[in-house]
C-alpha cells in the first residue's frame, strides 16, 4: 500500500516546476504602476559589461567622453547577496572606481548616462530622461513609464563605502515624459510632478530597508508620465572613495489604501484593486491599530473566521478580512513581494448597518458578532423576530447569502480539524496532495473546497512546496 502511496506522489511531486519558491515577480503585469526588473533578477551584457535588464549605468552612456566611460568606469554585476527574506536569488552591486586619480560614482539609473566631460562636477556629467528617447543595444529602454501616483519608493540596501563619511543616495522623480536630468537642472524643473529623495544613506553591516515617501506639493509638471530613479554611491560627483559598494535589491513603489472603520468598529475588506491604478495582483500590509479575520463558511453555510492578521502582516490578494479597529481612517500599504492569492466571499458576503434587521433582504442571513475583543469573534444568527437580541442602530452585522455553503461555493474556505486535509473529505491521503499540488499550478477545477489551515501543513504561514514534502513525509509514514 505504501509503495503505491509513493509512486502516486513522487508523480505528483513531479508536476511542480523547478525553482518554483524562487521565481520573480512578473512586473509586465503592472505597466505604468511599477519598474521593470526592480527586484534585479535578469540581467544582460551590453558593451562587454553587466546591467540589469531596463536599467543601466556608465555602460551604455552617450556623450563626448561615452567610448571611455563604457570601456573603464564603473563596475556592476549580479550579486548572490540577497536582501533578508527574497524570494528571489539575486539584488545588484553598484561600485565606484577612479581614473586619473578622480573618483567616478558608481551610478543605477532607469534613465541614460551622460559622460561629457572629464571634471566630476561639470553639468555635462548627469543622468537624464526622455520618454521618446530610444533603446539600447539589447533592447531596453532608455526610460520606466509611470502613470500613477505612488505614495513612497521602497527599497533593501547595503552600503559599504572604502573610506571617510561617504553617503549613497537615492532619487526617483516622476515626470510628465519630458526631457529631465539628474544632479537636477533648473532648466528642467517645470517637468516634475513628484519626487522621493535620499542622500543620506550611511554605512550599514546589514541590509537596511529603506522608505522614503513621494512629494507631489509645489510642482507643476501635471499627470505623470515617466519615473527616473537614480541610486549612487554618492551624492556628490566625484566625492567619495574608488570601491565604494551599494548592494541594491527589491525596489518597488507603494501605494496606499485608505479603509475607514466606522463608529461599530468593524469593517469588511476585501483586498482588491479600489483604488486608481492598475495593479491585479498584490498583497497589502495590516496596520497599526487592527486586527483582521479571515472568513470562512463551514458546510452549513454559517460564517467562520480562519486566521487572524495582526499588525505587520501580509494579507494576501484576494484575502476577506473582518477588520476590528477604533473609529478611524487606516492605510494599507501595498507590497509586490509578498503576494498570494486566498479565496474570498465577493459579493456573497457584507457587512451591514444593524438598522437593515428592519427590512431584512430575502434569500439572505444576518449574523451578529456575539463576542469580540481579544479573542476570536463568533457569530450568532440575527432575525427581526429574535428579541432577546438587542441590535443598536449603528451596530455591524454580517449578511451571507442563505444558501451560501461549502457543498454550493468551490471558492470559500471550510473548516476541518485534520491537519493536511487538504480536499475536506475528512481524511488525509494522496487526493490532499493532488489538490495541494493543483493549488501550487493554479488549476483549481474540480475542487469542493480548500482547506488554506491544513494545507499550511508545516505551519510557516506559507503554502509552498515545502508543505508538499511535508504531507508526504505524513503519509509514507502513517
Amino acid at each position: 500500500m505504501k509503495k503505491n502511496i509513493q509512486t502516486t506522489l513522487i508523480a505528483l511531486f513531479a508536476l511542480l516546476p523547478l525553482g518554483m519558491q524562487a521565481q520573480s515577480v512578473d512586473f509586465s503585469k503592472y505597466e505604468g504602476s511599477q519598474i521593470a526588473n526592480s527586484d534585479f533578477e535578469d540581467f544582460h551584457t551590453v558593451n562587454t559589461k553587466t546591467e540589469p535588464d531596463y536599467w543601466h549605468s556608465f555602460a551604455t552612456a552617450q556623450g563626448a567622453l561615452a567610448g571611455w566611460a563604457t570601456q573603464d568606469l564603473e563596475q556592476m554585476e549580479g550579486d548572490n547577496n540577497k536582501r533578508p527574506g527574497s524570494k528571489g536569488k539575486s539584488s545588484v552591486a553598484i561600485r565606484s572606481t577612479s581614473i586619473f586619480g578622480f573618483v567616478a560614482n558608481a551610478t543605477l539609473t532607469t534613465g541614460r548616462m551622460n559622460a561629457g566631460a572629464m571634471i566630476a562636477s561639470d553639468i555635462n556629467n548627469h543622468a537624464f530622461m526622455v520618454v521618446s528617447d530610444a533603446e539600447d543595444d539589447a533592447g531596453f529602454p532608455f526610460y520606466a513609464k509611470l502613470t500613477e501616483r505612488p505614495t513612497a519608493i521602497s527599497v533593501w540596501l547595503k552600503f559599504t563605502p572604502k573610506s571617510g563619511e561617504s553617503k549613497a543616495n537615492l532619487s526617483a522623480v516622476i515626470t510628465n515624459g519630458k526631457r529631465y536630468q539628474e544632479p537636477k537642472d533648473s532648466a528642467y524643473t517645470y517637468v516634475i510632478v513628484g519626487e522621493a529623495k535620499d542622500s543620506t544613506i550611511d554605512a550599514s553591516v546589514d541590509w537596511q530597508h529603506l522608505v522614503v515617501p513621494f512629494k507631489y506639493d509645489g510642482f507643476k509638471g501635471g499627470d505623470p508620465q515617466a519615473i527616473m530613479v537614480t541610486l549612487s554611491t554618492n551624492a556628490t560627483p566625484g566625492a567619495g572613495s574608488k570601491g565604494d559598494e551599494l548592494l541594491i535589491d527589491d525596489l518597488e513603489l507603494i501605494y496606499t489604501l485608505t479603509v475607514k472603520i466606522p463608529q461599530c468598529g468593524y469593517w469588511l475588506f476585501t483586498n482588491v484593486p479600489q483604488i486608481n491604478y492598475t495593479l491585479d495582483n498584490y498583497a497589502v500590509v495590516m496596520p497599526e491599530g487592527l486586527t483582521g479575520y479571515a472568513l470562512g463558511i463551514t458546510a452549513d453555510g454559517n460564517p467562520i473566521t480562519t486566521k487572524t492578521y495582526k499588525a505587520g502582516d501580509v494579507i494576501p490578494y484576494g484575502t476577506s478580512l473582518l477588520l476590528e479597529g477604533k473609529e478611524g481612517n487606516y492605510d494599507f500599504k501595498t507590497t509586490l513581494y509578498e503576494k498570494g492569492e486566498s479565496p474570498e466571499l465577493n459579493d456573497d458576503g457584507k457587512l451591514v448597518d444593524g438598522t437593515e434587521l428592519n427590512d431584512p433582504i430575502e434569500g439572505y442571513q444576518y449574523f451578529h458578532l456575539a463576542s469580540v475583543g481579544e479573542g476570536v469573534p463568533q457569530f450568532s444568527i440575527a432575525t427581526k423576530s429574535d428579541k432577546g437580541l438587542k441590535v443598536k442602530p449603528g451596530e455591524a452585522l454580517l449578511r451571507i447569502k442563505a444558501d451560501l455553503a461549502a457543498e454550493s461555493y468551490n471558492h470559500v474556505l471550510t473548516e476541518s480539524s485534520v491537519e493536511g486535509d487538504v480536499d475536506g473529505n475528512g481524511k488525509v491521503e494522496a487526493t490532499d496532495v493532488k489538490a495541494l499540488v493543483d493549488r501550487l499550478l493554479g488549476n483549481e477545477l474540480g475542487m469542493k473546497g480548500f482547506l488554506v489551515p491544513d494545507a499550511d501543513v508545516n505551519g510557516d504561514k506559507t503554502i509552498d512546496v515545502a508543505d508538499v514534502t511535508q504531507l508526504i513525509n505524513i503519509l509514507l509514514h502513517e
